[in-house]
């Protein structure tokens, strides 16, 4: 299966939760692939830095960068224009809109995530929500 990472993801994942846990696994066993939007990357680090987990967030970096199951997409003119009518249109961050935008390019439309604001999108089956 495609995933598509929001932030939620890496925090569950820090937070050792069984179903991040197993997606992650089949990601390194080449079972999956995982999109990651240079925003989320972003989004994350300040988390991690937030919550003082530094060791966490440096593995995790490494992991990314050096994985060819995880696809790190940076934003684009296309991206970033789609991003800002999704976000106008369903009521979501730019951050969202940016996540949900990139998703969609790349056919990677199964985001993990339990923000509220890709809803919408998700009603009118232009993606699905992955979250527990």
């Amino acid at each position: 299966m495609n995933y598509s990472a929001d932030t939620w993801f890496f925090l569950q994942l820090v937070n050792k939760h069984s179903k991040a846990i197993a997606i992650w696994k089949e990601i390194i066993e080449d079972k999956s692939r995982l999109l990651v939007s240079t925003v989320v990357i972003a989004e994350t680090v300040k988390r991690f830095l937030m919550k003082n987990l530094k060791k966490e967030l440096e593995d995790l970096l490494v992991n990314l960068k050096n994985s060819e199951k995880i696809l790190i997409a940076e934003v684009t003119t296309e991206i970033a224009n789609d991003a800002g009518k999704y976000a106008y249109s369903y009521g979501m961050t730019v951050v969202d809109g940016i996540i949900l935008s990139t998703a969609l390019k790349m056919d990677y439309k199964n985001i993990i995530s339990i923000d509220e604001h890709f809803e919408q999108a998700e009603k009118q089956k232009l993606m699905k929500r992955i979250f527990w």
